[in-house]
C-alpha cells in the first residue's frame, strides 16, 4: 500500500486496524475516514496546514483545549 506513508507493512496494518475500529464506534464507514484522510493529509501524520490542522485528519489544535486533552499529540496515529 504505497498511499500510506507508514514504515512497513506491521504499522501499516496496525493503521488500518485503528481506523475501521474508530470508524466503527463512530458508526461511520471505514472507507469514508480513509476518503478524509487522503483529502486532508494525503496519508502525511506530519502534515500541517497553512492555518495550522495537523495529522491524518488535519484536526485544528484548539480542539485539544475544548475538550480538556491539553497534552496530546496531533501526531500521533491513535490521537489524530
Amino acid at each position: 500500500m504505497k498511499w500510506i506513508k507508514l514504515r512497513d507493512k506491521a504499522e501499516q496494518l496496525e493503521f488500518l486496524r485503528l481506523v475501521h475500529l474508530e470508524a466503527s464506534r463512530a458508526n461511520i464507514s471505514a472507507e469514508m475516514v480513509l476518503a478524509v484522510i487522503q483529502v486532508e493529509s494525503a496519508f502525511d501524520r506530519f502534515a500541517v496546514s497553512r492555518v495550522g490542522a495537523r495529522g491524518y485528519m488535519q484536526i485544528m489544535p484548539f480542539w485539544k483545549n475544548e475538550i480538556g486533552r491539553d497534552g496530546d499529540n496531533l501526531m500521533h496515529m491513535a490521537t489524530n
